[in-house]
């Protein structure tokens, strides 16, 4: 493989966590990346309009497999920023969100997760895992499987 320059744009957030050691492996398979760095804002605007070479973003998480595979990688979806394309996949996520048996459907995301991964339209980097605590006075907090934060709903109280 010959050796390949991309420039990445990336947030000062992402930097370290992420960047960096995206950057040391992809050195090792003769890939050099050369960072970009802009405010969370910019970062996230460039992508949104798909005007990046390589863009290193967070996503926002989800309990349902739904939100990453027709929200991130279906032809039609705004958030498919890398405008993958592929009628096979986009057969399989139209498929999951339209099965209501359970078995079918992760046989359906299975399928269509096995497809992601030998195309490789994005790098799956890391996932962050946050254990989100509370006093126990404080009452209401909601925390959703998926989002690795305890969503704050209109209802939470102190109890003190």
């Amino acid at each position: 493989m010959r050796d390949l320059k991309v420039t990445a744009i990336t947030s000062q957030a992402i930097w370290g966590r992420t960047a960096v050691p995206v950057q040391a492996s992809l050195r090792r398979i003769g890939v050099e990346v050369e960072f970009q760095e802009a405010q969370a804002v910019e970062v996230l605007s460039a992508r949104a309009r798909g005007d990046f070479q390589m863009v290193i973003a967070s996503t926002v998480g989800s309990p349902d497999p739904d939100h990453y595979l027709y929200g991130q990688f279906h032809s039609s979806s705004s958030a498919n920023f890398g405008k993958y394309r592929n009628a096979t996949f986009d057969r399989l996520a139209e498929q999951q969100r339209e099965e209501f048996n359970l078995a079918r459907r992760q046989a359906l995301v299975r399928q269509a997760q096995d497809l992601l991964l030998q195309e490789a339209p994005m790098l799956f980097t890391t996932s962050g895992a946050a254990y989100p605590t509370a006093w126990s006075y404080v009452k209401d907090w909601t925390i959703i499987p998926g989002f690795n934060l305890g969503w704050v709903s209109a209802r939470i109280w102190l109890d003190r």
